[in-house]
């Protein structure tokens, strides 16, 4: 890849989209403020150091005001997420990536950071963007923050999703066990990570539907099985909860019984949670959140909006679509046009 007078299609190719692309050229207005580059690659490849010699040109000299944050995987994959969110926590100005498996990781580490992609092919195939011309997530906030998290406190985690694309997304942030409920070995599936976790706790986002009930029934199928020695009619002893959070479908709840009589729906709301826990293990939670914002639970949203435009009706429509990876960030404090 040149990166001397690239065309149109080498650009998107490169930055994943215009969106991408604006901190360079914003900034070669201000070549006297020191701007951090995080490198994520496997090695310190030729088509970097290029990158490199062609910031000169807008007025960035490393060693004055440009510092490079180099971080290489040194031929292992499995290091990438951990490479990014180094660099999402230093924090960088933007991040160059060079490879698939280094772009899938610095998405999944920041959603603030812009990223510059090389030697990437389509990134849309692989689950990177949604498209070219909306180049935003395609996986729900909530779903790559709890690996984060589960990965950092040592807790067995199932995924389920919905998509090829999201399966590679969660894939480059480190997942183990990822089940697609479109799939027709759905139901082996889960069960088969489920006894992988043992998990008798799930969060639904989905809400109405026959996925909670599923869940359910796959957790029922590995306690019962666990204890095949002592049949009981009522089925197993073991506990098994879905919590839903979340709202994608607003139909009825359907449950298919086969879970036997040890389990439980409910919904579950952040702010009940925390009034049941007291304020001391609130203010641990929010520390834990507050130092942890760029890297664990880092956000990325599609756009900012003001509260007058929340009443816009075409921004009402357009989060109304609830769809995975568009999220709405209100923010109270920008100025009402």
């Amino acid at each position: 890849m040149q990166f001397d007078q690239p065309n149109r299609r080498e650009i998107i190719t490169l930055v994943g989209g215009a969106a991408f692309s604006w901190p360079l050229a914003a900034r070669a207005q201000q070549p006297t403020k020191l701007v951090r580059i995080g490198v994520l690659a496997s090695l310190p490849l030729p088509p970097l150091q290029r990158f490199s010699h062609k910031l000169r040109e807008y007025g960035y000299v490393e060693g004055q005001n440009l510092r490079f944050e180099s971080r290489f995987a040194e031929g292992r994959d499995d290091r990438y997420p951990a490479l990014a969110a180094e660099l999402a926590a230093v924090p960088v100005d933007i991040i160059v990536t060079w490879g698939t498996p280094a772009a899938i990781a610095a998405k999944q580490a920041t959603g603030t950071i812009p990223i510059v992609m090389g030697a990437i092919g389509d990134p849309v195939s692989v689950g990177i963007v949604s498209s070219l011309a909306r180049p935003e997530g395609n996986m729900s906030n909530l779903g790559q923050i709890l690996n984060r998290l589960c990965q950092a406190d040592g807790i067995p985690l199932v995924n389920i999703v919905r998509s090829e694309e999201q399966i590679q997304i969660l894939k480059g942030l480190g997942a183990e066990q990822i089940v697609n409920s479109a799939q027709a070995s759905f139901r082996d599936d889960l069960v088969s990570a489920l006894k992988a976790t043992g998990a008798t706790l799930a969060f639904d986002a989905i809400g109405g539907g026959k996925l909670a009930g599923q869940i359910l029934n796959a957790m029922e199928a590995v306690a019962a099985g666990a204890s095949a020695e002592t049949y009981n009619m009522y089925g197993s002893s073991v506990h098994k909860q879905v919590y839903v959070y979340g709202g994608l479908d607003p139909g009825p709840i359907e449950l298919t019984r086969g879970s036997g009589m040890a389990w439980g729906i409910g919904g579950w709301l952040l702010f009940h949670f925390l009034a049941k826990v007291g304020p001391e293990v609130e203010a641990r939670l929010k520390a834990r959140v507050a130092s942890e914002i760029r890297t664990t639970f880092a956000s990325l949203y599609t756009r900012t909006i003001s509260l007058l435009e929340a009443l816009d009706p075409d921004v009402i429509a357009a989060y109304s679509r609830r769809a995975t990876g568009e999220k709405f960030l209100i923010n109270p404090s920008l100025a009402i046009a």
